[in-house]
């Protein structure tokens, strides 16, 4: 699973107003019986209004993320999407190695049925609804 943080502390799925500063953090589900530590490659960031990319999505490969550019183009209403692609994450071994990530197989995501055309299949997501500051 995908989390957002600002100081330390989870973007709440509801919403929020902007920071300018952000950390992802690629977790195991909290109900998950072996919690992980893992690392991503690359995270595919996009600001979406009415259901369409407001400027080009940002690429970034590290966790910490400055969004102090975005702040002229977001306004409340908007939604920041931040995706990582299961090809992109590795599981961080007990010796500091890197292990590909073994993607999901039918059946194993709770909840839903799994369907290979959505991005579920493809990746973990997170979406930020922008609130008024």
């Amino acid at each position: 699973m995908l989390k957002v943080l600002s100081n330390n502390q989870e973007i709440p799925a509801t919403g929020s107003a902007l920071v300018p500063r952000v950390r992802l953090r690629v977790t195991s589900p909290d109900d998950c019986a072996e919690q992980g530590h893992y690392r991503f490659r690359n995270a595919l960031i996009t600001v979406v209004r009415r259901g369409r990319p407001v400027i080009p999505s940002m690429i970034v490969n590290q966790p910490d993320v400055n969004l102090v550019p975005w702040t002229k183009y977001c306004q409340p209403g908007d939604h920041i999407t931040f995706f990582i692609s299961y090809h992109d994450i590795a599981v961080v071994a007990a010796d500091g190695s890197l292990q590909p990530y073994s993607l999901p197989k039918r059946g194993e995501i709770k909840g839903e049925k799994f369907d290979i055309r959505t991005d579920q299949a493809k990746g973990i997501s997170f979406t930020w609804p922008l609130l008024k500051p």
